[in-house]
């Protein structure tokens, strides 16, 4: 999150509530338990975990026990200093971002927090004001730079191509796997969003066919993706051939005998990518790879910039993005379509199983 999306808090402007509060620290008449419960409420599951660990831990580090009273917040030093202490212990850059990632939103919840506060008298201007300082120094903690070291992520066109071409078109299993991984790698999907598309999100407009998507989080507003004509070769056969064409059916249901037609889990879209991987010779590899390859080959266009990236992987910070290497239309598919052309135009798509009848039957409006 960027420092400059934070509504400044113009204390200048705001008369004192009350002089008491000026002779006491940042005091919110609460307890770390009841602010952290208070923090974690606004997320579900998976997210939830891991923000909560990730957060127990600063509080630990900064020798917070969870009965205290907010009396004082850990600044920008705590944070710098909690972050180094994770790199002196070995851990991944990743790892450090994720639980950076996870203070970071407690310090995002801080802030309307705070605003609340400010309105209801329990807060004072100045006190606010100063936190306000006290949340964009954090936001200002630089993240640790995390290596793309070349040759282990399929980010060049030729291994791309290798593993679109290796999927068959015998079964099925091959017609759905293909659709999927062409999804992934043309459209740069998350595995998260790829589970929760049902048929009904594919929506034709004005001679364009698009994939509405519900981003990362539960907060996150819909988005719509471009499907350009060499990824919708890959997906129509799929889309033709599936047994399961109920509007509300998974884009790409299960197909084993046990639970046909139900959701794939996340973990069950990784061992399927994983598993075409495999047969390419990219072991190393993950479902994550894909997205990374997306991004790297759009941006080897000339047509396309950074922030059409970052808004075509739903990155909330440019910074983000620019691992991979101004403001768009989304809608523009620029980057969509430069993976089209780039790796989709030269594969020959062919369906044994049955004719291809379009996409008449298989798409809603």
């Amino acid at each position: 999150m960027k420092v400059s999306s934070l509504k400044r808090i113009d204390y200048l402007a705001l008369p004192e509530q009350t002089t008491d509060l000026d002779t006491r620290p940042w005091t919110f008449n609460i307890t770390w338990r009841t602010l952290t419960d208070k923090f974690l409420a606004e997320y579900r599951g998976t997210a939830q975990r891991t923000y909560k660990d990730a957060w127990n831990q600063f509080m630990v580090y900064c020798g917070i026990e969870s009965g205290m009273s907010v009396t004082r917040v850990p600044d920008e030093d705590h944070v710098k200093a909690f972050r180094d202490s994770l790199l002196d212990t070995g851990q991944s850059p990743n790892t450090i971002n994720s639980y950076l990632a996870a203070v970071r939103a407690f310090y995002r919840f801080l802030h309307n927090y705070v605003r609340k506060a400010l309105r209801t008298g329990k807060l004072t201007a100045h006190r606010a004001g100063e936190l306000q300082l006290l949340i964009e120094g954090v936001f200002a903690v630089r993240k640790v730079r995390v290596s793309n070291a070349s040759g282990r992520l399929p980010t060049t066109v030729d291994q791309s191509r290798d593993l679109l071409a290796s999927i068959p078109s015998n079964t099925k299993t091959d017609l759905r796997d293909r659709g999927m991984i062409a999804l992934l790698l043309g459209c740069g999907l998350r595995r998260i969003e790829l589970v929760r598309a049902v048929r009904r999100d594919l929506t034709p407009q004005n001679g364009q066919l698009l994939l509405r998507i519900q981003q990362k989080g539960h907060h996150a507003k819909d988005a719509f993706v471009v499907i350009w004509s060499g990824v919708e070769r890959m997906l129509r056969p799929w889309l033709t051939q599936s047994p399961f064409k109920d509007p509300d059916s998974p884009l790409f249901p299960s197909l084993s005998k046990r639970d046909a037609g139900s959701t794939l889990t996340p973990r069950s879209v990784s061992r399927i990518v994983r598993k075409r991987l495999d047969t390419i010779g990219l072991r190393d590899h993950s479902t994550h790879s894909l997205r990374h390859a997306f991004a790297t080959i759009a941006l080897s266009s000339e047509d396309v910039e950074l922030r059409d990236v970052q808004h075509a992987l739903g990155h909330s910070q440019i910074t983000t993005t620019e691992r991979y290497v101004h403001q768009s239309n989304r809608l523009a598919g620029r980057p969509e379509k430069a993976v089209n052309d780039i790796v989709f135009a030269e594969i020959p798509v062919t369906d044994t199983t049955r004719p291809d009848t379009g996409l008449s039957d298989c798409v809603w409006p």
